[in-house]
């Protein structure tokens, strides 16, 4: 059950950043091979998606899905502005391209670690 939790987290951001990347890329004409060749990308979209199992352990389903992806995507662009050179961007953009980002890594979270998390919170009750 923990190792589909940790899969999900780690799996779920390398996925979300990879899309982004491609968002980035097809929408705003960014260099694809220099976003998806900076490892440190990886390690803040897989620290941002650490917090998804509190949610998906404390909340309903449905419920936890939409914090996920609004954590993930606020937690991402306020990186994005103030620590990664994102500043002259419009939080329009920002939002929008670390959405993708959000929406990737809580489902693939979610289809990961989906069963363990529900029937641990099935005993609780």
């Amino acid at each position: 059950m923990a190792f589909r939790i940790i899969l999900g987290i780690i799996v779920g951001g390398i996925l979300g950043c990879i899309a982004t990347g491609f968002a980035v890329s097809w929408i705003a004409g960014g260099d694809l091979t220099a976003f998806l060749t900076t490892p440190g990308k990886y390690g803040v979209s897989i620290a941002i998606a650490v917090l998804l199992p509190v949610f998906f352990t404390s909340l309903p389903m449905g419920t936890a899905i939409i914090v996920g992806i609004l954590w993930c995507d606020i937690a991402a662009a306020v990186l994005t502005k103030f620590v990664f050179g994102g500043g002259a961007a419009p939080w329009v953009a920002v939002l929008g391209f670390n959405l993708v980002y959000a929406v990737v890594a809580t489902l693939v979270f979610a289809a990961f670690a989906a069963d363990p998390l529900q029937a641990r919170r099935q005993v609780r009750r």
